[in-house]
């Protein structure tokens, strides 16, 4: 059943069809990490410049909480599991051995000290490790068996042996690895085949301990794997079955392994069907033939670059290897040999003089990678295969998640012995995963691109010749379908045993629910990487709405990558905090420079140089002045020519007197001066001047030096194709909208091309406009935010001037571009969008033009839409467990403790004042706490006042510390740093080191309590965290009243909330990232203004005439009620910049609304506000 719709949704839709007035149109897409920006201009013929986009119809950005990234989502679903499994697994093994008497009997008594419950007291004080030892060869009573076997089930070692290439290792993994090697050296050394026996030779010269504790962690100390603690596991039941034969019969002794190695049934994603050749799987990635078209594809991308008559290296000069020079390049990666652009000029001697652009797995480093399996091709066993049984090889080594059962399908289907299976899990290495297609449809397009044709090319090559038949009878689409009927090459199946094959036949037992999924992914799949899943899903929802509110399709579609697309979380959340520094000190410069002279933003970059150089010009070494940047008389200059390497980073800048620059010319600076006087002192300049040593590099390369880094590098090559998997997916996702004669009609953007004519079109202001209406709590008078993107609908700008990025423009660019000249002179020459040019107008007044109908468009017409989440699912804790000391017998009120590491203290400000602070907490004492609670409390609280006097006498300490730190990182020549309060702070915290532990007050409304305090042990819980919404309802006598509803609690389904126990009914309901319509304040700010009026003084034009929108962040109870945050619903810097309470929120005339994926008005509430009651 269609979605009822509001009068408002209807409204609005018909205003944005009279705007386009039944013309074709075309659509633009900004596709980004959590937001989408989209863009809609009427298509018409225009007089010498062809079918291109003319007046604007529509803009909106769609705005989305980004989903985390899939290896820290495996991450903490792994640990959560991980711990369950572990738990449960040693309570099924003291079960076991307690039946004979190896263990006590199992018991569920809460007590401080578990291991009492399992051991007698002279049990627990024996040593496992010696117990293990002498287990080997002499009798052990049934307890020390018992003890022996529990130690080893809880230090088993990982199962995981098997190495994929392309699993990247972290340092603790790589770690890992290094331990193991010793683990297998001292085994093959001293012909030893157990873990504990190993632990002996290893400490009988270096005794490091055994237990994984803190101290032993940067060791190279040996750790076990599976295989080898189950040879330990066997020898020691062997041997104690000979002195307890009643006991340790052959099914007990089976029963106990099994226990001890259980491993959870592991699942792997399964390689799905190929898209041509439905009857075949997709081969994966590391089967031969996968790996030969990667090599192939490679040399087929690489490019040669020939001088011109200058000797430069331009764009439109690049050719491609011969075929003969192709196969040549085959073969020597063939044999595991890589290809570097040395490796090409010894090859070929004749492109000595040429540039060489080679794109392979190594692109940064200008280098294809070799074949990658040739260790495998060179076992003994490889050669005894036939071609079927090597596919099957590959097939159970991608698809097999357990090792054990690889190794027995080595040997009892494939022939292997037992040593060369268990050597194959050892050394072999390949990667994991799918290719695109099968083994049928790889080998037709193998002879296509071995001839040269990229992967596309030769693909359409099979479509034309008809080898490929499935994909040309494919519908076009009215709207988007969900991606994975379009994109069943880069789909998988879900993960998950339900739907598995290797649990096919126990789908309908117990234990097996089906999880709640999607029925469309559940069919066709979906993409792994999550954040690409839900762009495109997102995508989907908002283009098939404006297809829905236009009635057709666009007549072409253009997509902008947004570049973060490509990064993680991790990366990006980084990348944050850098532009969160540079903002910050570009707000410093602005009060300390430019406020004072009365300069522009413009100039900041200009004394963020100045300060780094220590206010010297580099190339004459005279003082640059504070009057001479004002006045114009310096010149930012790139130190490697920007024609050269189009390098506009901050690395390649220097401040420069003007005529220093006009020397320079376009030179490098060794070019202009390393051969006069002057040099040697430049060179002793950039040694002594901190951050400028990281740029002398640039200054030193010579002639030649410069010559081959712009060869290495390979400048420009970057923009030669577009490899990113999310244009790929977008735009063959996107193409479905149109027929195969008409694909040209979806198209993508680079980056750089947009920047260009957003600055030839005067629009990167437009950003800073909007930006800096919002206000923010943090914010000074004069705040300067840099590139100010602080509102939302700088993303449907991106949209607009992608949208306008027509084919001719981008001809003119690289034209430009191909011809050497700078990006301002391009700029320049770029015309302004056909529509609104007007060639009777000078250039300027053409762009200041352009520029306020795009602002003025977007002040009345450019929508803003936030999506909002209303699922219970997620975590419903916090991942902290609290220990609970106490709890009030007649109250709702807990006392928490939990442990926290010295050194991980947050240091701002340095003061001994905020440790001391961040050590008590926010803890109170309160009239209810007993005797014996008072007693925890004054042990930990002393506990803790020792620490607070540890770190202060380690202040001292600490600063000497520094400061001979210091004296070495001069001596070696490296950038110093600055000693400060917070840096001593943090010292001396890391030399106090240990845990302290946080007290704190907490209620139980807010606690998932797991187990509840007694006189003898504590309790533990969990904080609720996330609150899912407030209900909001009328009491008796027709006031508002809301009570805040946690997740954790509405899982349950029959939970009743305490209003409806009371009789009251629910009237609306507000969930974090809701969106609620307020009565907008004067644009103009007043002399008097509370935090609400100021962030409702920026409207969107969503929201009714004097109407504006407000996102909610969080709530909370604030004594006896709710206090719900709240900012600007376009501010895009996040945070919360104002609040209310329920009782207060009347005055606003508040109502909740619903927008749609574009921004239109699905849903509007009543006025949330008393009732009013008759006399």
């Amino acid at each position: 059943m269609a979605k009822k719709l509001s009068k408002r949704y209807h409204r609005q839709a018909e205003e944005i069809r009279a705007r386009l007035k039944g013309r074709p149109y075309s659509m633009g897409l900004d596709l980004g990490v959590g937001s989408i920006g989209l863009a809609i201009a009427a298509m018409e013929e225009s007089n010498g410049y062809g079918h291109e986009p003319t007046d604007l119809v529509f803009v909106t950005s769609r705005i989305f909480t980004p989903s985390i990234g899939a290896s820290e989502r495996r991450e903490k679903r792994g640990q959560r599991n991980a711990l369950r499994h572990r738990r449960n697994r040693l309570i099924f093994l003291w079960k076991l051995l307690a039946e004979k008497g190896l263990m006590l009997p199992y018991s569920t008594k809460s007590v401080d000290d578990p291991a009492r419950l399992r051991f007698e007291e002279a049990m627990i004080q024996a040593d496992p490790y010696k117990l293990r030892l002498k287990g080997l060869t002499e009798a052990l009573t049934l307890s020390e068996l018992g003890y022996a076997l529990y130690h080893i089930a809880n230090h088993r070692g990982a199962s995981s042996i098997r190495t994929f290439l392309d699993e990247v290792q972290d340092a603790d993994e790589k770690k890992l690895e290094e331990q193991r090697s010793i683990t297998n050296k001292i085994m093959t050394e001293h012909n030893v085949s157990t873990f504990i026996e190993v632990l002996t030779i290893f400490n009988r010269d270096t005794f490091v301990g055994y237990r994984n504790v803190d101290k032993l962690k940067d060791k190279s100390i040996p750790v076990p794997t599976r295989d080898i603690i189950s040879a330990e596991l066997d020898r020691l039941l062997s041997t104690q079955a000979r002195f307890h034969p009643d006991t340790l019969n052959e099914d007990y002794i089976q029963r106990i392994k099994d226990a001890v190695l259980y491993e959870n049934e592991k699942i792997v994603p399964e390689p799905g069907d190929c898209p041509y050749f439905p009857d075949e799987k997709k081969l994966p990635r590391c089967h031969f033939l996968n790996e030969e078209r990667r090599l192939w594809e490679a040399i087929n991308n690489a490019r040669l670059g020939e001088p011109d008559e200058s000797g430069s290296f331009r764009r439109y000069n690049r050719i491609s290897f011969s075929d003969k020079e192709r196969q040549e390049l085959f073969t020597h990666l063939r044999s595991g040999r890589s290809v570097t652009a040395a490796t090409v000029k010894t090859l070929f001697p004749h492109y000595e003089n040429h540039e060489i652009i080679l794109q392979g797995r190594e692109r940064k480093t200008s280098r294809i990678e070799g074949f990658r399996f040739k260790h495998l091709e060179e076992k003994p066993f490889w050669t005894r295969f036939t071609e079927e049984q090597q596919d099957e090889f590959f097939a159970i080594w991608t698809n097999f998640a357990d090792e054990k059962r690889v190794e027995e399908y080595l040997v009892m289907h494939l022939g292997l012995s037992e040593e060369e299976a268990a050597d194959a899990i050892r050394t072999v290495k390949l990667i994991g995963d799918y290719g695109p297609l099968g083994k049928t449809a790889t080998l037709l397009l193998m002879k296509y691109i071995e001839d040269g044709l990229t992967f596309i090319e030769a693909e359409m090559k099979a479509l034309e010749t008809g080898e490929f038949q499935e994909r040309t009878s494919r519908k076009v689409q009215e709207f988007l379908p969900y991606y994975g009927r379009i994109l069943s090459k880069t789909t998988q199946a879900l993960m998950g045993k339900y739907w598995h094959s290797s649990f096919k036949n126990r789908i309908d037992k117990p234990g097996f629910v089906k999880p709640n999924t999607d029925r469309e992914e559940e069919e066709h799949g979906r993409i792994a990487n999550p954040v690409v899943h839900q762009t495109l899903n997102e995508m989907r929802k908002l283009v098939n709405e404006v297809i829905e509110i236009l009635g057709s399709k666009p007549s072409e579609i253009v997509v902008e990558l947004a570049r973060d697309l490509k990064v993680g979380a991790e990366k990006r959340e980084e990348i944050s905090k850098e532009q969160q520094r540079n903002e910050k000190r570009a707000q410093d410069i602005y009060d300390t420079y430019c406020k004072e002279n009365g300069l522009s933003k413009r100039y900041i970059q200009a004394f963020r140089l100045y300060e780094d150089q220590q206010f010297i010009c580099p190339y004459c070494l005279e003082t640059i002045s504070v009057a001479e940047i004002a006045g114009n008389q310096t010149d930012i200059d790139h130190i490697f020519p920007i024609e050269d390497t189009s390098d506009n980073s901050y690395a390649n800048k220097v401040l420069a007197h003007g005529s220093c620059n006009k020397e320079k010319a376009k030179r490098t600076p060794y070019a202009a001066f390393g051969h006069t006087e002057k040099w040697g002192r430049i060179m002793h300049y950039l040694d002594a001047t901190p951050s400028m040593k990281a740029k002398r590099w640039r200054f030193e390369k010579t002639d030649d030096e410069y010559a081959e880094y712009l060869q290495s590098k390979g400048f420009m090559s970057r923009f030669a194709t577009d490899n990113s998997y999310i244009a790929t997916a977008a735009f063959e996702y996107l193409a479905c909208l149109f027929d195969y004669s008409e694909r040209n009609s979806v198209r993508t953007t680079k980056g750089w091309e947009t920047s260009i004519l957003r600055k030839a079109w005067n629009l990167q202001g437009i950003d800073d406009y909007f930006g800096s209406m919002h206000w923010d709590k943090k914010d000074s008078p004069d705040s300067v935010k840099g590139k100010n993107r602080g509102d939302h609908r700088h993303h449907g700008l991106d949209a607009m001037v992608t949208l306008y990025t027509s084919r001719s423009l981008i001809k003119q660019i690289n034209t430009f571009s191909s011809k050497g000249l700078k990006a301002e002179k391009i700029e320049s020459l770029i015309p302004i969008p056909n529509y609104y040019r007007d060639d009777s107008l000078p250039r300027e007044d053409q762009r200041n033009l352009f520029r306020k109908h795009v602002q003025s468009f977007f002040e009345r017409n450019a929508f803003v839409s936030v999506k909002t989440n209303h699922a219970i699912n997620g975590p419903l804790v916090k991942d902290t467990v609290y220990s609970i000391l106490g709890a009030n017998p007649k109250g709702d009120e807990l006392v928490f403790v939990v442990n926290k590491k010295v050194k991980d203290i947050a240091v701002k400000e340095g003061t001994v004042e905020e440790v001391e602070s961040a050590i008590k907490g926010k803890f109170s004492n309160k009239t209810w706490y007993d005797e014996e609670l008072c007693m925890k409390i004054e042990a930990i609280q002393r506990t803790n006042e020792e620490i607070i006097d540890r770190y202060k006498s380690n202040l001292v300490l600490a600063e000497r510390i520094l400061i001979e730190e210091n004296r070495k990182l001069e001596e070696e020549g490296k950038k110093q740093r600055a000693i400060n309060e917070k840096l001593i702070s943090k010292k001396a915290l890391e030399l106090s080191g240990g845990t302290y532990q946080l007290l704190s007050n907490n209620s139980r409304v807010k606690t998932f309590v797991v187990k509840e305090p007694t006189a003898t042990s504590k309790g533990y819980g969990f904080d609720t965290g996330s609150s899912l919404c407030i209900d909001l309802y009328h009491n008796e006598e027709g006031k508002l009243q809301g009570e805040i509803i946690r997740k954790v609690y509405a899982m349950d389904p029959n939970y009743i909330p305490t209003y409806k126990q009371n009789g009251y009914k629910l009237f609306e309901r507000i969930y974090g990232g809701d969106t609620l319509e307020i009565t907008a304040s004067s644009p103009i700010a007043e002399e008097k203004e509370d935090a609400i009026q100021k962030i409702a003084r920026i409207r969107v034009p969503n929201a009714m005439a004097g109407r504006t929108y407000l996102r909610v962040v969080t709530f909370t109870e604030a004594g006896s009620g709710i206090q719900i945050f709240l900012s600007n619903i376009s501010k895009a810097d996040g945070g919360q910049d104002a609040s209310f309470r329920i009782t207060s929120m009347q005055q606003y005339d508040v109502r909740k609304v619903q927008l749609s994926p574009a921004g239109l008005v699905e849903y509007v509430s009543p006025v949330l506000k008393d009732l009013e009651m008759g006399g």
